[in-house]
């Protein structure tokens, strides 16, 4: 009984790589270049990441999130006016200023970063400083906690809409509905307010000790003034830490929160910092082009918005009487750029949260969670 020894198999560079002619021998068919390297950077996106950024421009054309950013605004505002006090009214007084400019032979990034005041509050920056902190200036102290308390309230639903519009642009998607959107933003947006309120509480935790430890320090005697020194230094570090990472961490929760399957507070703040202390550089970048994007967007805003006012208020000026209407048109255009610059600045930080997430974990950019879409219901049978 003879037995058949089995061919063996072919390896897997063989059946690849290789070819038969007719008399089955094994031909090479030649080396592939598009494997390694350069099979995954065919475009100029896979080797400069930054370039992706220019997409979220897209965003600045939506009426939808124009209209939404500019409710949002208002209600800041008024808000911050009617019920914060002289002190939070003060705080924010540099968005008025920066939003009537309307020069346009200063530098174009005068009210670029307009959208900063309101990143300032998200993290209680002001609030807790050395002028307002202490019991002799308790009111001023309550009327920035307001502010920013306000601030986190009215603006975390806008802003995740726009952090997850501009992820999608990032990531070469087409824009999501903005009533899906708006969906996913009240299923997560307890998750947003608790990631804002855990960089206070971590603060808050720490610096008490700094007053005792100066309250001591009152009757103890001079020699002893170093040690205590050093303490307070000792203490201070972490808490500077935490302060100057909530500047990232807290938006960049929001950005994870939106877009991921499955978001968590704490790891979306982890994050953020983990971003900044360990990626300055790569954030550094990603935040340069960022800014020479709003640079740009908001010269052409206000350009935009300097013709408008010239060809709109001009027939109005003729007549004495519509003088007061010119004014008021030319006050509401004014605000035009703001409202661009703010739509533009958080789509981008979904942006970056995306090439950011690349360099730390190695997940491509596109690699983005879509909500599975409802199934249609079957349509019912026809009966004969």
């Amino acid at each position: 009984m003879s037995t058949t020894t089995p061919p063996e198999p072919e390896s897997s560079h063989q059946a690849s790589d290789g070819l038969r002619n007719g008399s089955g021998t094994q031909l090479h068919a030649g080396y592939s270049l598009e494997t390694g390297v350069l099979a995954r950077a065919r475009n100029w996106v896979d080797v400069f990441g930054w370039i992706r950024l220019g997409r979220v421009l897209r965003t600045a054309g939506s009426p939808l999130l124009f209209l939404l950013v500019s409710l949002t605004l208002v209600v800041w505002l008024i808000g911050l006016a009617v019920l914060g006090g002289n002190a939070s009214a003060g705080q924010h007084a540099s968005i008025t200023a920066r939003a009537l400019e309307t020069n346009p032979k200063q530098w174009p990034g005068t009210g670029a970063f307009v959208w900063v005041d309101v990143l300032r509050s998200l993290t209680l920056s002001e609030a807790l400083t050395s002028e307002s902190f202490w019991w002799a200036s308790s009111q001023n102290l309550w009327s920035r906690l307001f502010a920013s308390i306000w601030t986190v309230l009215v603006w975390a639903p806008a802003a995740m809409v726009l952090l997850r519009q501009g992820a999608l642009a990032t990531a070469g998607r087409p824009l999501q509905p903005l009533g899906d959107v708006l969906r996913w933003v009240g299923r997560r947006i307890g998750l947003a307010y608790f990631s804002a309120i855990i960089p206070v509480v971590a603060v808050l935790s720490l610096l008490w000790i700094v007053p005792v430890i100066g309250w001591v320090a009152r009757i103890a005697p001079p020699l002893l003034h170093l040690p205590f020194a050093v303490v307070i230094a000792v203490v201070a570090l972490p808490i500077g830490m935490l302060a100057l990472g909530s500047w990232v961490a807290v938006p960049i929760s929001w950005a994870a929160i939106i877009n991921e399957r499955e978001p968590d507070p704490l790891d979306a703040l982890s994050r953020g910092y983990e971003y900044l202390f360990r990626r300055p550089l790569r954030l550094v970048g990603y935040l340069a082009v960022a800014s020479l994007i709003l640079i740009v967007i908001h010269l052409l805003a206000s350009l935009m918005m300097i013709q408008s006012i010239a060809l709109v208020t001009g027939p109005l000026d003729s007549l004495s009487e519509n003088r007061d209407l010119a004014r008021k048109t030319a006050g509401v255009l004014r605000w035009f750029p703001v409202v661009v610059v703010n739509v533009v600045s958080w789509s981008l930080v979904g942006g970056v949260y995306l090439l950011l997430r690349q360099d730390a974990g190695g997940q491509e950019v596109e690699d983005l969670w879509i909500a599975p879409a409802t199934p249609a219901e079957p349509l019912p049978e026809l009966k004969a």
